[in-house]
């Protein structure tokens, strides 16, 4: 698969944002605990400082959070990234099982530059694609 990133202006985005003056960060950067107005507060943030939490569905193009994720480290950027594992017969998702690249491999690196990897798990995708088995699991 051919990534459609463009490195430059990506690269651009993000220093465009840290010149604003903010810090950008991942989920795991704060500190969350039970709240009786909402889910959760954030204990851990300042509030004169600007926070810009980034996340990235990697669905369909591991090489492009591959990519991001090298351009966010050179910038002093952590971010969490979020994969997709969903029934390999729904034919978008089976680049985890069908890839010509070893998936875990860029994970792992993902990891070393400091991101948070994340699991989505696709309920419905495999509710409505007949893999009852595993919906049913979550019940």
């Amino acid at each position: 698969m051919e990534s459609r990133m463009n490195n430059l202006s990506y690269a651009d985005l993000c220093k465009g944002l840290l010149d604003t003056g903010a810090h950008i960060c991942s989920f795991k950067s704060f500190e969350y605990t039970p709240s009786e107005h909402f889910l959760y507060d954030i204990k851990n943030i300042n509030p004169s400082r600007k926070y810009i939490t980034f996340r990235h569905d990697v669905d369909h193009d591991p090489l492009a959070a591959l990519k991001m994720g090298t351009i966010e480290n050179k910038l002093g950027i952590t971010s969490t990234f979020f994969i997709l594992k969903s029934n390999d017969n729904v034919p978008l998702n089976n680049w985890w099982t069908q890839r010509p690249y070893d998936f875990v491999q860029i994970l792992k690196q993902l990891q070393s530059m400091n991101h948070e990897i994340g699991l989505h798990y696709d309920f419905m995708g495999d509710y409505f694609s007949g893999n009852l088995q595993a919906a049913q699991k979550l019940r």
